[in-house]
């Protein structure tokens, strides 16, 4: 009996967790959109990662070698809000040829992505839309590198204001 292409994904999809569950936005037992500075942080050192910088008065991001929690990464670094200490982004980094793989193992969790074209065939960015969370992949090809984000976008955007204020106010210029 031959199966077809259509029939084997359709039943990888069934069988690899695909349908969605209260668990799909949860990373290292963490639920994203109601985590914390404090949470996230003790949630990724327990499970592996190494602190290379902690965020603090003027730094906005943590940064971790993130090679122990997720195949083939290289970096994560995570943002949170500096006056409430919520969640912004987390954001891994991998070397760009690891792209197709990270894009496979994505779709497996939370089924097939959306594409939001970009001005040439290769600077497209994949999406995924859950609940309050946005997951992107896409290849920053100025540093060979594939960038696989969470972000809950209004706290993105709260956290890139108050950056954007604070190298206002240490402008010489200002």
């Amino acid at each position: 009996m031959r199966y077809t292409t259509a029939t084997l994904s359709f039943c990888l999809l069934i069988f690899s967790g695909y349908l969605p569950s209260a668990h799909s936005l949860e990373l290292f037992g963490i639920n994203l959109e109601t985590t914390n500075r404090n949470l996230l942080r003790s949630a990724i050192k327990q499970a592996g990662a190494k602190l290379v910088r902690e965020g603090g008065l003027s730094n906005f991001y943590d940064i971790y070698n993130s090679s122990k929690l997720f195949e083939n990464s290289e970096r994560l670094y995570t943002g949170f809000i500096k006056e409430s200490g919520d969640f912004a982004f987390l954001e891994y980094q991998f070397p760009a040829q690891f792209h197709a793989t990270i894009q496979q193992k994505m779709e497996r969790k939370y089924g097939p992505a959306k594409y939001n074209k970009g001005t040439f065939l290769t600077d497209g960015t994949l999406y995924w839309n859950i609940e309050k969370i946005l997951i992107t992949l896409h290849t920053d090809f100025y540093r060979d590198k594939s960038l696989l984000i969470y972000e809950i976008p209004e706290n993105r955007i709260k956290l890139n204001a108050e950056f954007n204020q604070q190298q206002i106010q240490n402008s010489p210029y200002y």
